[in-house]
């Protein structure tokens, strides 16, 4: 439970903080006279990046960016697999056996990996990056909530209402998914730390957000080319990203439990 506290905390802290920093506080500055200057305090916390810019300002707006972006591209998987998996198992079969082979393609390739290759086709660019990250996470979800739409139809309350006449609309509204919500919102947390590796890494091999879009992944690419002469810049970019990855994996471990 203090794990649990401590996740949510942190995650409050850190987000909360960004957001107000970036709502409230100063766009990060270029001063060439301080580049890659180490940490002093008060004035450069974290040190200067390899642009004389304030690390903690530049990160705090790249971390929420990248959250920001992450969090919206699982809510567009989780529709997208709610929709699917809710509405497929009251269609004929010549309809939803193509959207299970699809599925089936699209789960033979790691999710990360299919990310990188749809990035690699369409070029690198925010609507790249959505596409990559939707494309590589909603089948693992979709397959998932397909299996226990198929468990819930054999359920004797799914049969009453088909004998009653109900559309299959009105049986993936009423029926499915709300059974289904139940299971996205356990898989949230950890699909969403699964999106902000995913965007990190695309942005890492140069294949995510444009040039003056900062991020997490762009942010460790930085810190990649200065290791030995600036390492004040992997050890406060990796730090936070790691805490957050961790954050949202022990939150999503109560609500598994508590599932199985």
């Amino acid at each position: 439970m203090k794990r649990h506290l401590l996740a949510k905390l942190w995650l409050s802290l850190w987000f909360g903080g960004s957001f107000i920093w970036w709502a409230f506080g100063s766009r990060p500055a270029f001063v060439l006279n301080r580049v890659l200057s180490e940490p002093r305090i008060p004035s450069l916390p974290a040190g200067a990046d390899a642009y004389g810019r304030n690390l903690i300002e530049v990160l705090s707006q790249a971390s929420l960016l990248s959250f920001a972006f992450a969090a919206v591209c699982v809510i567009a998987s989780a529709a997208v697999a709610l929709f699917v998996a809710g509405l497929t198992p009251n269609l004929p079969d010549w309809f939803s056996r193509p959207i299970e082979w699809t599925l089936q393609f699209l789960l033979a390739f790691p999710s990360l990996l299919f990310a990188i290759m749809v990035a690699g086709f369409l070029g690198p660019g925010r609507t790249t990056v959505a596409a990559a990250l939707i494309l590589g996470s909603a089948p693992g979800l979709t397959r998932v909530l397909w299996v226990r739409a198929r468990e819930i139809s054999q359920q004797e309350f799914i049969w009453a209402a088909r004998s009653l006449g109900a559309s299959p609309l009105r049986l993936a509204i009423k029926h499915y998914l709300p059974h289904l919500s139940s299971l996205v919102s356990v898989k949230i947390p950890s699909m969403l730390a699964h999106a902000i590796v995913a965007e990190a890494s695309l942005s890492f091999l140069g294949l995510g957000f444009p040039v003056g879009h900062e991020s997490w992944g762009s942010l460790l690419a930085q810190a990649r080319d200065y290791l030995i002469e600036a390492p004040h810049i992997s050890i406060f970019v990796g730090t936070p990203l790691v805490l957050s990855l961790l954050a949202l994996e022990v939150i999503s471990k109560p609500a598994r439990d508590e599932l199985v």
